[in-house]
C-alpha cells in the first residue's frame, strides 16, 4: 500500500514514497533525489493555458507548451525520494474534490488524480507573474512545496495575498488579480506588486518568501556581465 512520509522538516524537506507492486505516483519532473531499481519513470505532459493573442504565443514559446511530469511505476515493492529546487517545506493534502496549484510549488500526487493546466480561469493568472496553475481533481494525497514556510488558512470572507506567495486553494474560494493599492504609482512606491483577492470560504496555502523577489535580489547583488 502507498505510503508517504516527509522527511527533513521544515527547511530542507523532502518526502519518500513507498509503492507496493503495481502501484504509481505523479511526480516533478527533475524531483527525483533517489529510487530502488524496482521504480521506473515515464515522462508525462500537462498542457498549459496559454493567455491569448500574440501575447499568449510569445508565453507560449518562451515557457514551453507543456508542463512535465513524471509517472513513478513500482514493478515490485519500492520507493522514490523526491524533493524540491528551492529550499523549504513540504505538505501533504487530502484531496477530496479540487485544488488549484501554483506550478512552482507541485512536488506530486496519487495517480488517480487528474491535472489540467487549462481549466477556465487560469488564464486570469498570466497577468500575474505569468503563473501557471493547476487545477487537480478527484480524491487522494497531493504533495506540495514551499519556499521558506507554508502556512494553511482556512479562510471565511475577504483576503488579499500577494501574487507571488500563491501555493494553493480550494476552487470553492473567488479571486480576482490586481494592482496593489489604488494605482500602479502607488503600487511602485509602496514596493508592493499584484495582489490576488480572494473571497469566500476555503483553504488557501500560502509561503512565507517569494522567489521571484529573492531572485532579483541575488542578481542584484552578482557583477555586471563583461561585453
Amino acid at each position: 500500500m502507498r505510503k508517504i512520509s516527509i522527511l527533513h522538516k521544515p527547511a530542507y524537506a523532502m518526502a519518500r514514497i513507498e509503492l507496493s507492486q503495481g502501484e504509481s505516483f505523479l511526480v516533478e519532473a527533475g524531483s527525483m533525489v533517489s529510487k530502488s531499481a524496482e521504480v521506473s519513470l515515464t515522462p508525462q505532459k500537462v498542457k498549459r493555458a496559454r493567455s491569448g493573442g500574440l501575447l499568449g504565443a510569445v508565453k507560449s514559446m518562451l515557457s514551453g507548451e507543456f508542463f512535465l511530469i513524471n509517472k513513478a511505476y513500482s514493478n515490485l515493492n519500492g520507493h522514490i525520494l523526491v524533493a524540491p529546487t528551492q529550499i523549504g517545506d513540504i505538505i501533504e493534502h487530502t484531496l477530496k474534490g479540487g485544488l488549484i496549484i501554483q506550478s512552482g510549488s507541485f512536488l506530486g500526487c496519487d495517480d488517480e488524480i487528474s491535472l489540467d493546466g487549462e481549466w477556465q480561469g487560469a488564464r486570469s493568472f498570466f497577468a500575474g507573474e505569468s503563473l501557471f496553475m493547476m487545477h487537480a481533481r478527484g480524491q487522494g494525497s497531493v504533495l506540495m512545496n514551499s519556499f521558506g514556510a507554508i502556512d494553511a488558512l482556512d479562510l471565511d470572507g475577504e483576503f488579499i495575498v500577494d501574487t507571488g506567495h500563491i501555493v494553493a486553494f480550494e476552487p470553492s474560494l473567488s479571486y480576482s488579480i490586481t494592482k496593489f493599492g489604488s494605482s500602479w504609482l502607488g503600487a511602485f512606491f509602496s514596493g508592493e506588486g499584484l495582489v490576488a483577492r480572494f473571497s469566500g470560504k476555503g483553504r488557501l496555502y500560502t509561503q512565507s518568501h517569494n522567489l521571484n523577489a529573492f531572485g532579483k535580489f541575488v542578481g542584484s547583488l552578482l557583477p555586471p556581465r563583461s561585453s
